[in-house]
């Protein structure tokens, strides 16, 4: 069974961020909060298992230990492949030899910069989409409704994102490495 892992940064400042869809930056300008950012960190798992955690701070090396070993490790199954991205905490020296000491399985390998194939994208797409609809007012019920909106979305939503791994595979062959549909729906949400 393998396991997705991925981390998000989630602003809410009143200029917006320029990667969000146009509604998103919308509301962002309408906020009265001033603004603020956190970042998520989070897997997904094939049968709707999921754990977001927020984070504060920018993920060096040993934050990203500190979120595997509370929130990753104490759910890991064996046999499980851990998939990240080629960000400098996940690759770093000792992120590897720390998910080695925890024998940790990972798929190694993954392209840089692959939303086409990270399913997760999708999962926070739809999270901070579900999360703007409730209209926060505050940094922190920001927060509360990514919680909540990624934990509502449906197993089945998951379980679609994985079967569609070996379609996401043969669209970026046939792409020659370059952008999917799988890419522009992510964009547009």
């Amino acid at each position: 069974m393998n396991l997705l892992l991925n981390y998000t940064t989630v602003t809410a400042n009143i200029a917006g961020d320029l990667l969000e869809p146009a509604w998103i930056r919308d509301s962002l300008r309408k906020l009265k909060f001033g603004g603020g950012k956190f970042m998520v960190w989070g897997y997904i798992q094939y049968g709707g298992v999921r754990e977001i955690c927020r984070v504060e701070s920018n993920i060096n090396s040993p934050k990203y230990q500190e979120i595997l070993a509370t929130s990753y490790i104490p759910n890991h199954k064996r046999g499980q492949i851990l998939q990240q991205d080629g960000a400098p905490s996940h690759t770093s020296i000792s992120t590897s030899k720390f998910l080695k000491v925890k024998k940790i399985k990972m798929l190694q390998d993954w392209p840089a910069q692959s939303p086409d194939m990270n399913i997760i994208e999708h999962m926070w797409g739809r999270m901070k989409e579900e999360a703007w609809k409730t209209k926060p007012k505050n940094i922190d019920e920001f927060w509360e409704a990514c919680k909540t909106a990624f934990f509502a979305i449906p197993d089945d939503f998951f379980n679609k994102l994985y079967e569609s791994l070996p379609n996401r595979m043969d669209a970026v062959l046939q792409a020659h490495g370059s952008h999917t549909r799988y890419y522009i729906w992510i964009s547009q949400h």
